[in-house]
């Protein structure tokens, strides 16, 4: 039996903390989240009386994602939301401890690039920063459901887009991009659009606006966790059973060429042809040297 400490620190990850480059991966996702902040509560703010559209933000948000999980994606997976880090943790992807650091990092970093917009905009036109309020005809209960359910689709395509099954020719990050531009086109005018955790806590930090804070960390992360599972589970490799049959068909052809070769050495070794004498016919010589004579 394992010793307790060892089964902890293989759950927690706990040994991961003393390789450079799981700090890099933090590091990583810190300054990735406090970027994406940045450019997306700057496009949310209204200059010289012109409000951004829907088009305009979505935009922002999808591009910005899609330009840092390219960044980032190699250092350190560019999850850039606490929904993905949970759903990664629950679909046993990564540990406890790393997804603790990535998501206090990234909550880090939003509540810094939340504070940068809030420094270099003036106070006139500041509004409310892209803080996520709920519309004012939508319910709790509503927000949550389509928190929940633009978070299931962007973790969906996560998933999807990394799945090691998809030859996919074109670009993994865009395609985690076009699902945050859809996400925003579509939940805009019902939440402001969260689907991120750390997102929704950088401006409601700096806005001190915390209404219905609750939606835009139990949505997201729901959807996250339900996302994750139902992909792994359901769509995951172990039941891919077409591609193990065909597995198992090619290992059966593979081991009966094996035994055939086999056979055919054998056969080498135990008989030999020799050529007719003067008086005799032969047949073969086997291993016990008999001779068929006239």
């Amino acid at each position: 039996m394992a010793p307790a400490k060892s089964v902890v620190a293989e759950v927690c990850d706990i040994r991961c903390c003393q390789e450079l480059r799981f700090w890099r991966a933090v590091a990583a996702e810190m300054l990735g989240t406090f970027l994406f902040l940045f450019i997306l509560l700057s496009s949310t703010i209204s200059w010289n009386d012109q409000t951004p559209t829907i088009l305009q933000i979505s935009f922002a948000a999808g591009l910005a994602i899609a330009t840092l999980v390219q960044c980032f994606g190699h250092i350190s997976g560019g999850h850039l939301n606490p929904a993905v880090t949970v759903a990664m943790l629950f679909t046993g992807k990564i540990g406890v401890f790393k997804s603790l650091f990535y998501i206090i990092a990234q909550c880090v970093g939003a509540i810094g690039g939340a504070a940068l917009v809030f420094g270099v905009t003036p106070e006139e036109v500041r509004g409310n920063m892209g803080a996520n309020v709920l519309n004012a005809y939508v319910t709790a209960i509503q927000g949550f459901g389509i928190e929940f359910t633009l978070t299931f689709i962007l973790v969906f395509t996560v998933f999807a887009t990394t799945d090691e099954r998809n030859e996919i020719s074109g670009s993994k990050p865009l395609a985690i991009g076009i699902a945050v531009i859809i996400a925003h086109l579509v939940g805009i005018g019902y939440t402001s659009v969260g689907i991120n955790p750390a997102r929704t806590l950088g401006a409601s930090v700096m806005m001190k606006m915390f209404d219905d804070h609750w939606v835009f960390w139990a949505g997201p992360l729901g959807g996250g966790v339900a996302a994750g599972w139902i992909y792994v589970f359901t769509f995951g490799r172990q039941f891919d059973t077409e591609k193990r049959e065909t597995e198992s068909e090619k290992y059966t052809e593979h081991h009966k060429y094996l035994e055939s070769i086999s056979m055919d050495s054998a056969n080498d070794r135990s008989t030999f042809v020799v050529e007719d004498a003067p008086g005799v016919k032969v047949d073969t010589v086997n291993l016990s040297n008999e001779v068929t004579t006239l």
